[in-house]
């Protein structure tokens, strides 16, 4: 799937305040049998501000599937920009009722709050 959104941040003039751009190209194909979901893809869009996804469960559980940490400023929001964010190759391992058990990333596994806490600590080193 493909999607985008823009923005304006509410504080600002609307005039004079370009849109928050961020685009998205995602595979997600899911094995009940085995008990996984693979998550493929990547997100693009302004360079500022930050940017992060996440997708939920059954439950409602929210897992993190990447984030970005800003760069430049104001002027790096005109146009639709297509700069690269953040890319997505994650197997999500669930139960029998969909929600998620855990994360298999470049071959190793995490729990959910060591996958967050994996993506928290990549974008503070940014």
């Amino acid at each position: 799937m493909d999607f985008k959104h823009s923005a304006k941040d509410p504080v600002t003039p609307s005039i004079v305040t370009p849109d928050l751009d961020v685009q998205a190209s995602l595979s997600i194909t899911e094995n009940l049998e085995a008990g996984f979901i693979n998550v493929n893809g990547n997100f693009t869009g302004d360079a500022f501000p930050s940017t992060e996804a996440f997708i939920t469960d059954q439950s409602g559980t929210r897992l993190l599937l990447g984030a970005h940490k800003e760069r430049g400023g104001l002027g790096s929001l005109f146009f639709e920009n297509k700069r690269s964010t953040f890319n997505v190759n994650m197997r999500i391992n669930i139960d029998g009722k969909g929600n998620f058990t855990g994360v298999v990333y470049d071959g190793k596994s995490y729990t959910l709050e060591a996958w967050d806490k994996y993506i928290q600590s990549n974008f503070n080193q940014k």
